[in-house]
């Protein structure tokens, strides 16, 4: 009897134990639906979808890394064209130092300069004669006061080139050289810019 009164007492208990956590249930429950309507999430799959299904990217993160990796590609483009042109400018600065030396030997061994940069190999001062890494032509060069001086000059890509403010700033009309000017090619054309070397 007395056992079956304490029952009784309890059961009130437990039902209130059991009611308030029905009422915390359909509150989270009620929480999660407006949650999910105010994101817009997909419902949630079952656990038998979920094993078979690859977890992926969504729209919005996919257009991100295509947006980062355009821009981390056009800077990478844009250092690559100027480090090339950097590049054919040296170049072309030592194609011109080796002219020059090879033609001091000719002037050393025939007491003139040549009319042509061709008779350097002829006589063996240079193997071969260097053209410009853009049109493959020769550098401009002209001969001066029949035989005792020259001038030569390359077209440079980069106008912030150091050797352009210590070349030469004169130019005798009447050769291929034409201009002096650094902020023109040899010939005077745009978008170069002429280092100018001379014998004297």
């Amino acid at each position: 009897m007395a056992i079956k009164n304490k029952i009784r007492g309890f059961a009130p208990s437990v039902q209130f134990a059991l009611g308030g956590q029905y009422m915390l249930l359909n509150y989270l429950r009620t929480f999660y639906n407006e949650c999910r309507e105010s994101f817009h999430l997909s419902p949630r799959r079952s656990g038998a979808a979920k094993a078979n299904s690859t977890a992926g990217f969504t729209l919005i993160e996919l257009l991100v890394v295509v947006a980062i990796i355009g821009m981390l590609s056009s800077i990478v483009l844009a250092s690559l064209n100027t480090a090339r042109q950097k590049g054919r400018d040296v170049r072309r600065i030592s194609d011109v130092k080796q002219l020059q030396l090879a033609l001091e030997l000719y002037f050393d061994s025939t007491g003139s300069y040549p009319a042509a940069t061709s008779a350097l190999t002829t006589g063996g001062y240079i193997s071969t004669i260097p053209k410009d890494l853009s049109d493959n032509t020769d550098y401009p060069y002209d001969q001066l006061g029949s035989g005792t001086g020259y001038e030569m000059c390359a077209n440079l890509e980069s106008s912030g080139s150091s050797v352009l403010g210590t070349d030469s700033t004169t130019v005798t009309a009447g050769g291929l050289v034409t201009s002096e000017a650094d902020t023109t090619s040899c010939t005077g054309a745009a978008n170069r810019y002429a280092y100018n070397v001379s014998s004297t």
